[in-house]
């Protein structure tokens, strides 16, 4: 595993995917840590009833915004809940 895969964001990507743009970062990190915690309540809500649909299309959802930040482990552990979501192994 590479040292970029073990950080929870990977900052050095970051700041190369948003042209070392502090304000337009500090934005979207904003604005992911927002969604985030919408996204986290829909999950547990879709989990508590059972609606793997659900499940799947808010971790599909929350993978894609994790992807800004380089976070591979983050990014594994959202597929493998969609994957779940799906009924997928």
């Amino acid at each position: 595993m590479s040292a970029s895969q073990n950080l929870i964001v990977d900052w050095d990507s970051l700041a190369e995917n948003f042209d070392n743009d502090k304000f337009a970062i500090a934005l979207v990190v904003d604005a992911f840590l927002e969604s985030a915690i919408e996204s986290l309540d829909k999950v547990r809500q879709a989990v508590q009833s059972g609606e793997g649909k659900a499940i799947a299309m808010t971790a599909h959802s929350l993978k894609g915004a994790i992807l800004n930040f380089g976070a591979q482990m983050a990014v594994s552990q959202a597929q493998a809940l969609e994957n779940h979501g799906y009924g997928e192994p």
